[in-house]
């Protein structure tokens, strides 16, 4: 028999069921990357994490025989509800071993929590914060996971969620460019320059981290304002910016980062962060003065890989080159770095343009993720 206990955050042995799991559903796994201990432990602190200041959250764990074999998050992200005008209910962390009956047991807690909250409506997996990404794995599960910008989740995730009654809701692409196989076309300079000449628009980067650190809440804000028309779009709080600030800024590599400006306004963002993959697999999920020391070594080297974080044009500078701009220039510190390949993560399949220029670039994609939904 399945049973589902809530996880009492407050308890650190309770804390541990929910956070271990995964590292013995993925033991032997090539393609995944831990995360940090840390990191899931802060979903489950409302006094670390700032999601907690306007939302709440509950954590459960299924058991057979004794056994953990399966988990989940169910969230009531209350500003995106209020931004979208809607009443959903979010999960995230879904693991399962290979058993409907685990899945159906998780769920349906998650859905009951939903409607004793008057929401209609379960989306996911979709998470805390901009640093959490999104969906299931549904193609690419040959390749190796890019830190934990995304979620490296096992073959037959699909299958559980959708034998629940889950149906798309969205795709998300992640598409890998190789320098020594780019190709750059004649009309992306000719476009670059004339949004240059034309429109005045400018790509400007940084020398050093201080000079990152001055202008990155306004950076963040832009970059929030530029998903405006997307599907996962909410205003972020002054205490998430200052989250993700912090949570990136050991990682940042100042030359990786480029705003597109319009004279003294900024129009556009792009962050790429160095691949710290390996160092990630060889810390196993554990801080310690070792793994610490090599994340830092690793984030600090001239990078050889590297993941484009955040990509975001204001709606009015797209069709004034912006994005051009962008990629032009990011092709540009690839060649001046010797960056061997770069991921750029998570584009929505509803991101007509940028897709578009992805595949006009020859740039394809070899990751997708999906977003599930289901009426309750």
């Amino acid at each position: 028999m399945i049973a589902v206990e809530q996880i009492d955050p407050s308890s650190r042995r309770q804390r541990a069921r929910f956070v271990e799991l995964p590292y013995r559903l993925y033991a032997g796994s090539p393609h995944w990357v831990p995360p940090l201990r840390q990191t899931v432990n802060c979903w489950l602190s409302p006094d670390q994490h700032p999601f907690y200041t306007h939302s709440t959250a509950e954590f459960f764990v299924a058991v057979e025989n004794g056994r953990d074999v399966g988990r989940i998050a169910a969230l009531e992200h209350r500003p995106f509800n209020t931004q979208q005008g809607v009443r959903q209910a979010h999960f995230y962390g879904f693991e399962s071993e290979n058993n409907p009956a685990i899945a159906a047991a998780l769920l349906d807690r998650v859905a009951a929590w939903a409607k004793a909250r008057q929401l209609d409506t379960l989306i996911g997996p979709k998470g805390f914060s901009v640093l959490d990404g999104f969906g299931i794995l549904i193609d690419g599960f040959e390749q190796q996971q890019l830190m934990n910008l995304t979620n490296y989740t096992l073959p037959y995730y699909p299958a559980l969620l959708e034998g629940w009654g889950f149906t798309k809701l969205l795709d998300l692409i992640s598409c890998r460019l190789e320098a020594r196989s780019l190709k750059l076309p004649p009309w992306l300079d000719e476009l670059a320059d004339w949004a240059r000449q034309k429109s005045g628009l400018q790509v400007h980067g940084f020398t050093s981290l201080h000079s990152w650190a001055q202008n990155a809440p306004r950076i963040l804000r832009l970059y929030n304002h530029s998903l405006k028309q997307n599907w996962e779009y909410y205003p972020f709080s002054e205490q998430e910016m200052a989250f993700v600030l912090d949570s990136i800024k050991l990682t940042i590599h100042p030359q990786l980062v480029k705003v597109l400006a319009d004279q003294s306004e900024l129009a556009g963002v792009l962050i790429a962060l160095p691949d710290l993959t390996a160092a990630l697999r060889r810390a196993q999920g554990r801080l310690t003065p070792l793994s610490i020391a090599d994340l830092l070594l690793a984030a600090r080297r001239r990078p050889r890989s590297v993941a484009v974080a955040a990509l975001g044009v204001l709606p009015e500078y797209r069709l004034r080159g912006g994005n051009a701009l962008l990629f032009a220039e990011l092709l540009k510190t690839v060649t001046e770095l010797g960056i061997q390949h770069a991921e750029l993560v998570q584009i929505p399949e509803t991101a007509t343009e940028m897709r578009r220029d992805l595949s006009a670039l020859g740039i394809p994609a070899y990751k997708t993720h999906r977003v599930y939904r289901k009426q309750l």
